[in-house]
């Protein structure tokens, strides 16, 4: 009796264990779905520069889902005192997609150079 006793008890011990494990899995993906989700936003929203979203110099803001998202479009730095006559002028494009997680919150940056028509 007491060795079935035993036995209840480590098997217990053990579900637990395994439990746990289980659930800490399932948050870690649930967290990587997020950061996926919200890197395929941002590169759409990034493709979408030049086409459907103008590339002028200013913000954008909007949401998608649970997902909120920002994009700024500056003049380069190093390319605002050229002076060369050419038509065409870069870009700082910065694209910040963020989220609740819990009692806080996530978020993804990404930032490249864009070429766009001169103003």
């Amino acid at each position: 009796m007491i060795e079935v006793l035993v036995s209840f008890v480590l098997l217990s011990m053990s579900l637990a264990v395994i439990l746990q494990i289980f659930s800490t899995n399932l948050r870690a993906v649930d967290t990587v779905r997020k950061q996926t989700h919200a890197l395929i936003l941002a590169e759409s929203k990034l493709a979408g520069l030049g086409n459907g979203i103008p590339l002028t110099p200013g913000e954008l803001a909007g949401e998608s889902g649970a997902f909120n998202w920002q994009l700024t479009v500056s003049p380069h730095v190093e390319d605002a005192d050229r002076d060369d006559g050419a038509n065409h002028e870069l870009y700082d494009v910065a694209m910040t997609v963020n989220w609740e997680r819990g009692a806080g919150k996530s978020e993804i940056r990404l930032k490249t150079l864009r070429v766009g028509a001169a103003q």
